[in-house]
């Protein structure tokens, strides 16, 4: 650090993306203070209480941690308070914060965002990128306000979006960045050599959280649109269709290469195993798509091919709509 006390950070964060950021601040030499975090929560299918993903690594790298249900009560900003913060690091949290908190630290508040802003303001932005099928994205340190991502511009790292990213891979390289992002920075920061640079509304998007009904797949849409809905919700919480009144997760598929003929029949058709690309199904506009690997309800994940060799799925079958049997829409 260029000064002779070390700068005095809290590290607000949950999610997994936030991890290798805090990690690096560690190696840097600039151990926060205290660790912000949201409270364990009931997660899996035995709704056991689990620790957050930051809170996990704090710990492991004997970190204090507070894990407040509200950030912005008294008692908390008073806590917060007594520990003099020179600047808040703010990254995938999940909570919004308001203005006594924003105006607590010495340097104010930095937010780390898996987006170049100000596209894809909000929760979800890596799926959101995927979803719009974006050639490009990266990270953004921003000066935080009140407002949701809308805050000045710091710096950003950009980054190609290649095909065989998904959610899970891709935010782990936006991750990644993001820790590079900060570290590199961290100096100008507390100097005051980052000048703000506002966001242009007018080009902003939102990126709202998903809800898991939106994973299901229409295979009335052309198959790129399916393909960048599987990889927007691989790994979890998973795109899906049904067989019959199965439920069957979508978990890698590939596109063909151009001139390639789909199955016969309504989208949702499946056609025979073709070996070295997966299981051809019949999407919209008379595109179509190899299924590389699924999850048949009930059953862990498996190609595509051994699907068909079991049975779970079947050449000529429609893939689509649950039956009437099924407990509700898709």
């Amino acid at each position: 650090m260029d000064r002779g006390l070390p700068l005095r950070i809290l590290y607000a964060a949950t999610s997994s993306f936030a991890v290798p950021a805090l990690e690096a601040l560690v190696m840097h030499g600039a151990r926060p203070v205290s660790v912000l975090t949201r409270p364990p929560s009931r997660a899996g299918r035995g709704q056991k209480t689990r620790s957050s993903a930051v809170q996990v690594a704090a710990e492991a790298l004997g970190l204090p941690v507070l894990a407040p249900p509200r950030v912005n009560e008294p008692q908390v900003l008073e806590a917060l308070s007594a520990l003099t913060p020179d600047l808040l690091v703010v990254a995938s949290y999940g909570q919004i914060l308001k203005a006594p908190l924003l105006a607590l630290p010495r340097l104010g508040c930095v937010n780390l965002h898996a987006s170049l802003l100000p596209a894809w303001r909000g929760a979800a932005p890596v799926a959101h990128t995927l979803l719009a099928g974006d050639p490009v994205t990266g990270v953004t340190l921003m000066q935080m306000d009140e407002g949701l991502d809308t805050g000045p511009i710091l710096a950003c790292l950009r980054t190609p979006v290649a095909w065989g990213d998904d959610r899970g891979r891709l935010t782990n390289r936006l991750a990644g960045m993001a820790a590079d992002l900060l570290v590199a920075h961290l100096n100008d920061i507390e100097a005051g050599r980052l000048p703000p640079v506002p966001q242009d509304d007018s080009l902003a998007s939102r990126a709202p959280a998903l809800k898991k009904t939106q994973g299901c797949l229409d295979w009335q849409r052309p198959a790129r649109e399916v393909a960048r809905r599987v990889r927007a919700f691989s790994p979890r919480p998973g795109a899906f269709t049904f067989t019959g009144s199965r439920r069957l997760l979508v978990r890698r598929v590939r596109l063909p290469a151009p001139g390639w003929l789909p199955p016969e029949g309504p989208p949702g058709t499946l056609g025979p195993l073709a070996r070295q690309h997966g299981v051809p199904v019949r999407c919209g506009e008379g595109t179509g798509l190899f299924l590389v690997q699924v999850q048949p309800e009930g059953r862990g994940a498996m190609t595509a091919a051994a699907a068909l060799h079991g049975r779970q799925l079947r050449p000529g079958q429609v893939l689509g709509q649950p039956t009437p049997s099924e407990r509700g829409p898709c």
